[in-house]
C-alpha cells in the first residue's frame, strides 16, 4: 500500500501500478499471453549473477553458467573441443 493518508486512507496502490507499468510490462511485451510458463519465468525470475551460458557437454540438456568472461571462455573452450571431437561442422 502507498500509506498516503490523503489517498484512500493510505490503502492506495499507485506504487504497485507503477511497478507493473515500469518493470513487469516491458519484460512481458511481445510474449505469448497463452504461454503461462513464459509469464511465470518473468514474474518469478531467479536472482543471480550469471551473464554467460553455454551447453554442458557432460550433462546433455543442461548448461554451464558463468559470472564472468574468464569462466565463460573456459566453458566455451570445453564445448568447442567436444564439438570438434564429434566432427560437427559449424
Amino acid at each position: 500500500r502507498d500509506e498516503d493518508p490523503a489517498r484512500y486512507d493510505g490503502k492506495g496502490v499507485r506504487k504497485a501500478v507503477d511497478h507493473v507499468h515500469q518493470q513487469i510490462a516491458p519484460q512481458l511485451a511481445g510474449a505469448d499471453a497463452t504461454d503461462q510458463s513464459s509469464i511465470d519465468a518473468v514474474l518469478n525470475a531467479e536472482d543471480h549473477n550469471y551473464y554467460y551460458f553455454v551447453a554442458d557437454v557432460e550433462n546433455f540438456g543442461y548448461h554451464k553458467f558463468a559470472e564472468n568472461l574468464v569462466q565463460h571462455n573456459r566453458n566455451k573452450a570445453q564445448y568447442i573441443r567436444w564439438i570438434n571431437s564429434q566432427n560437427i561442422n559449424r
